[in-house]
């Protein structure tokens, strides 16, 4: 339910302090994001609207980062399970781990924080730049 998947944001977020919570905007991602918005305000969230709607094109684009060994999977069981259903996708019942995995890789990748050989030559701009330029950088 909504209410249960705000008080889980809020819980890890409190727990692990990441620089960056990454939501898509869509479904309950837009109301999520302005709750979260609203009520915690302390809160780094950044609204994912992909250019590609298709989760298998984002997962191609992002799987170039795994490819290229620039992933590091720490040896932890939770680490195998989530490797495990990226590995499955798109042919699994549960498509979360590579939704997650590809919406972060294409966010470090357009903020230029994950940088590859072919990024010069590539015409995949998403809403994620835009939007992370314009909050931080009042671009």
């Amino acid at each position: 339910s909504y209410p249960d998947l705000k008080m889980r944001v809020v819980e890890d977020y409190n727990e692990y302090r990441p620089d960056r919570i990454i939501i898509e905007k869509k479904s309950s991602g837009h109301s999520l994001i302005q709750d979260l918005k609203r009520h915690h305000k302390r809160m780094p969230i950044v609204a994912f609207k992909p250019k590609d709607k298709s989760k298998v094109a984002r997962a191609h684009f992002a799987s170039i980062v795994l490819r290229n060994g620039q992933v590091y999977y720490p040896k932890r069981e939770w680490a195998k399970a989530f490797v495990d259903q990226c590995a499955a996708f798109p042919n699994s019942a549960h498509d979360e781990a590579p939704d997650i995995l590809s919406m972060a890789l294409i966010y470090f990748r357009h903020r230029f924080m994950l940088g590859l050989p072919e990024d010069e030559n590539t015409d995949y701009i998403g809403e994620v730049q835009k939007a992370v330029k314009k909050k931080f950088y009042g671009g």
